[in-house]
């Protein structure tokens, strides 16, 4: 059997629209959590990061039951003519829960090293929060905007429990690479699931090696 490329396809595809979709939702949320000590704050980062302790399984579980027309999310989405389950949007929007808390902690980290003096500096020159904030606090934050993209798009690649449950294996829309090397696996098709295998050990080795060189520049 030949190398089937589209499962990789479906899979780039699954992790940079997650990792873009999680830069867009958490830099706000990490901002705002870093900027602020309130009950709320405290809250909302506990519910952010509960996903990294729950299996996918379980976290995939629950959220095919939230978008089931017996609860509201499922009721308000068939209203507006969706249906997440078993679609690659569904996939994006569930894996943008289960690995945007990476993102989170990656630009939490950065932002939290900033100086509250720079902030204050820029306002007192008449600079307005939105311009400081993406001339002074991204551009400071540029490892740890880098080190969030990789961890969220490698853990989005790498999926298969979540992916499984929420996806399915459908050809061309949900078959992501790490489902094509179980499914061949299964049929005993070792040739093919080694080059699958490659491909995602190759790609896992070189996020990994730029994390690292990050990690002895900082």
């Amino acid at each position: 059997m030949k190398f089937d490329f589209v499962p990789l396809w479906v899979s780039l595809r699954l992790g940079l629209l997650v990792t873009i979709l999680a830069f867009l939702t958490m830099t706000p949320l990490a901002w705002y959590t870093v900027r602020k000590d309130t009950p709320l704050r405290r809250f909302l980062e506990s519910l952010l990061v509960i996903p990294l302790s729950l299996p996918p399984t379980v976290l995939g579980f629950y959220i095919l039951l939230c978008w089931s027309p017996r609860f509201f999310p499922g009721k308000a989405l068939g209203a507006m003519g969706f249906s997440l389950p078993f679609t690659f949007l569904g996939l994006v929007v569930a894996c943008t829960i289960a690995h945007g808390p990476h993102m989170y902690q990656s630009l939490r980290t950065s932002f939290a090293r900033i100086e509250g003096d720079l902030w204050n500096a820029s306002l007192l020159l008449g600079k307005g929060p939105v311009e400081t904030f993406f001339r002074i606090v991204l551009p400071l934050s540029r490892r740890g905007i880098i080190s969030g993209v990789l961890t969220t798009f490698l853990h989005t690649l790498g999926d298969f429990g979540l992916v499984l449950m929420i996806g399915g294996s459908i050809p061309a829309e949900t078959r992501t690479i790490s489902i094509a090397l179980y499914e061949q696996v299964e049929k005993m098709n070792y040739a093919v699931a080694h080059r699958y295998a490659a491909v995602l050990i190759g790609i896992s080795f070189l996020g990994v090696y730029v994390l690292s060189k990050l990690q002895k520049e900082s």
